[in-house]
């Protein structure tokens, strides 16, 4: 369930209190999709535990490998999620188990999020924002292994959210 985390990151996964909490576990994987191999056979000692990429290119506009969420657990903390609508908290775990987002970030820069649910100052939408669904289609409608990728999603949620800029 915690892929292979060490215990102290467990518990404090599990004692932490805020009211919604997430663990993601997350491969490596080649461009082509498959799990980087574990490197069997391609030398005379224990590497069992290492992950080698075997068909690498050389390239500076894409990466070889890239880091793939193959599960995510969303823990919800009822009495601590008190005066929180259905609506904005399905919302919430949305945003924070399709985007692989830190619950614990800082959300002031983001505009009109659903991601401030929790911060305590400005009053959060009643589900995702503009903001937010910009965001989730430009990270879902760009190409993870750019390198531009996160130049991508900037350009894509500003022609979504203020076309005529």
């Amino acid at each position: 369930m915690f892929g292979d985390a060490d215990g102290t990151s467990i518990h404090k996964f599990l004692s932490a209190t805020a009211p919604v909490r997430a663990w993601y576990n997350a491969e490596l994987y080649n461009s082509d999709g498959t799990p980087l191999g574990n490197g069997e056979g391609q030398s005379n000692f224990d590497i069992s535990q290492v992950r080698v990429q075997l068909n690498a290119v050389a390239t500076q506009i894409r990466f070889n490998d890239v880091r793939n969420l193959s599960s995510v657990m969303v823990i919800i903390d009822a009495p601590h999620a008190k005066g929180i609508t259905f609506g904005q908290l399905s919302a919430y775990v949305a945003m924070v188990g399709l985007a692989e987002i830190r619950v614990d970030a800082r959300t002031s820069a983001a505009p009109s999020s659903i991601l401030q649910l929790f911060s305590g100052s400005a009053a959060p939408p009643p589900g995702l924002s503009a903001w937010d669904e910009a965001f989730l289609k430009a990270l879902y409608h760009t190409e993870h292994l750019d390198k531009h990728q996160i130049s991508a999603i900037k350009t894509s949620m500003v022609q979504d959210i203020a076309p005529n800029r």
